[in-house]
């Protein structure tokens, strides 16, 4: 655990922070609930803070994918799509994205961390990754792309066609929220991608095993411009960029990561083998079938 001991948070009281820490940690954001199971922001239950949870919580609990035994923290609701700021894994989802984007801020913001192209790219990535998650979610969250004592604004208000002077309604902003956020994550994992490691499936014995490589990044582009006729234009029908969905998930399909086999079935987490420890929730929500335990089964 030595490994995700990421120093003092705060640059303005330690300028020099444990770069190889800070590092693992914003790959730790994505799965774990903290250093030592304790959460990284206050909770009543710390398993509650934890990403993948909450992301299976809103994209599986609300379809007929899943059932839910339990029922704190609002999941009830969610099963029946009904959600108010008053829900508690609304909140929960919301304050780790938060939390993430605070170390990923933080590395990226370091020269240190610079010296090293290709772990500065990964981190680009993550914190796009969750970015998009924002978006896909929120639609129109607080913004804040580095440390600063500056108060956070929401992503509409950085939309050039933004007009401060002007009186929108709430679909307006979240509209003019979603175009931005878009463009922002496209340019970051588009500058990114040169940096990054060559797409190539490894085991957990080899050293660069989890690490984000291009087919990474290239799948999340290309899942980002599945969706941007909504993003743009509110519009999922008429979508700007099937090519360009296409172009990359072919980028991937091409690449040296394959399908594999289980009980005669064909399924994708051989081909992301690497990848899947990152998107984990595309693989784990849709296209595994798990035996099931005590919180939810997915069932064919």
């Amino acid at each position: 655990m030595d490994d995700l001991d990421k120093g003092n948070i705060d640059p303005t009281v330690d300028p020099t922070p444990n770069i190889t820490g800070l590092y693992s940690k914003c790959y730790a954001g994505l799965i774990m609930e903290g250093n030592d199971g304790t959460a990284d922001f206050t909770i009543d239950d710390n398993g509650k803070s934890c990403l993948l949870r909450n992301v299976f919580n809103f994209n599986e609990v609300p379809t007929d994918e899943a059932v839910c035994w339990w029922s704190d923290g609002g999941l009830t609701d969610i099963a029946y799509n009904k959600f108010d700021a008053g829900n508690g894994t609304l909140k929960y989802l919301y304050y780790r994205l938060m939390c993430n984007l605070s170390y990923e801020n933080h590395f990226l913001g370091l020269d240190a961390a610079k010296e090293d192209k290709a772990k500065y790219a990964e981190v680009r990535v993550i914190r796009a990754y969750n970015y998009f998650l924002m978006l896909d979610f929120f639609g129109d969250p607080t913004f804040i792309d580095k440390i600063s004592p500056e108060t956070p604004r929401q992503a509409h208000t950085y939309n050039t066609n933004f007009d401060a002077s002007k009186t929108y309604t709430r679909a307006e902003l979240l509209q003019l929220g979603r175009e931005f956020l878009f463009n922002w994550i496209e340019n970051e994992l588009l500058e990114a991608e040169p940096d990054l490691l060559e797409a190539k499936p490894e085991t957990d014995t080899d050293p660069d095993y989890g690490r984000i490589d291009k087919g990474a990044c290239w799948m999340l582009l290309s899942r980002l411009y599945l969706n941007a006729g909504t993003y743009l234009k509110n519009d999922g029908q008429n979508n700007p960029h099937w090519d360009k969905a296409l172009e990359y998930a072919e980028k991937v399909i091409n690449s040296p990561y394959k399908l594999g086999v289980l009980n005669n079935k064909v399924y994708i987490c051989s081909i992301f083998y690497k990848i899947s420890i990152f998107f984990i929730e595309i693989i784990i929500t849709r296209l595994v079938h798990p035996a099931p335990t005590s919180f939810w089964y997915i069932y064919n």
